[in-house]
């Protein structure tokens, strides 16, 4: 090949490339490539251009200025940071994908724990380690880091999504004004906050108003196994009936009774509007019409029997999202 045609290769592979123009070749002289074509090839070297070994060894070369320095730790890890960033972020973030694509067949999972790419890195830093092998230990931690965080971010959708797909259990969320949402989403995201395990009774019950004579269906959730104990001592209402009674996880019951007040009371009902401050009693929002009786009792049979799958569901959403919001 002559020289005309070895340059004109050469332009070429520039062009193609985007090297910075500090390393753009400006001439040739005597057949041989100048100073600046030298840096070229080195930085494609640097790139990855001509495979991991010539990458590493340009690394080393590189980095290796800085040994005998006394540099400080931080600023290796800062340098670490600005070249994950700007290179080893990006393909590390496409190798989780690819991962996380061929897990999505499995419709049964619900935890994404896809194994860190170097899992046999030291625990900790050296300082006897050269500059090159500080940087590569941090760009490899980091990377251990990033797929733990992408692995937990990926859980919480994941789970999310799965709780989307109930009608009747979820995470308490949009509230409307006037309804009692607000409220009961309170008193969830205060028993979230809790670390103890406890249960609750879900139930239906027929009750009759003492202020006008009126009999309401209701749904609501209580810590008393006798449901009768719950009315005891209301001295606006009383207990006709009760219709249903399950005993569940007390963030399962709330979730449950939550969700089931939506789906059956009407769109344009709000009972902080329809009972005024003489008629209101304990739960008067969660009054739902009478005519729903019979399917409100075939839901909560269907939680029943779910509990523990629908439970495991919610424990693990929650714990996902306190460890997401602690990074």
């Amino acid at each position: 090949m002559g020289l005309f045609n070895l340059f004109k290769k050469e332009k070429k592979d520039e062009v193609n490339d985007d090297v910075d123009f500090r390393f753009k070749v400006n001439s040739i002289r005597n057949g041989w490539m100048d100073e600046n074509n030298k840096r070229v090839e080195f930085e494609r070297a640097l790139r990855g251009r001509y495979g991991a070994k010539k990458k590493e060894l340009a690394e080393r070369k590189f980095y290796g200025e800085f040994d005998g320095k006394n540099i400080e730790i931080e600023q290796i890890e800062d340098l670490a940071k600005w070249l994950f960033k700007s290179d080893y972020k990006k393909y590390a973030k496409s190798e989780w994908n690819k991962k996380r694509e061929e897990l999505a067949k499995n419709d049964n999972l619900i935890v994404i724990s896809i194994p860190i790419p170097f899992p046999s890195i030291s625990k900790s830093y050296n300082k006897k380690w050269q500059t090159y092998d500080g940087i590569t230990w941090f760009r490899k931690k980091m990377a251990n880091e990033l797929f733990e965080k992408l692995n937990l971010d990926g859980t919480v959708k994941l789970l999310w999504s799965k709780l989307e797909e109930l009608e009747f259990v979820g995470i308490p969320s949009y509230p409307v004004d006037d309804t009692g949402d607000k409220h009961r989403q309170s008193e969830w995201r205060l028993e979230v906050k809790k670390n103890d395990q406890s249960t609750r009774y879900l139930y239906l019950a027929q009750i009759k108003s003492k202020v006008d004579d009126k009999n309401y269906i209701k749904i609501g959730i209580t810590s008393k196994k006798n449901i009768k104990k719950r009315f005891e001592e209301d001295d606006v209402i009383e207990l006709k009936k009760v219709i249903k009674s399950v005993k569940l996880d007390t963030k399962l019951a709330m979730s449950a009774e939550y969700f089931l007040i939506r789906k059956y009371r009407p769109k344009e009902y709000f009972a902080e509007k329809e009972f005024d401050a003489f008629s209101r009693f304990g739960g008067y929002t969660e009054v739902v019409p009478m005519r729903n009786t019979t399917a409100i009792g075939k839901d909560i049979d269907q939680i029943a029997k779910k509990s523990k799958e629908y439970s495991n569901l919610l424990d693990s959403y929650i714990k996902c999202v306190k460890l997401f919001n602690q990074q």
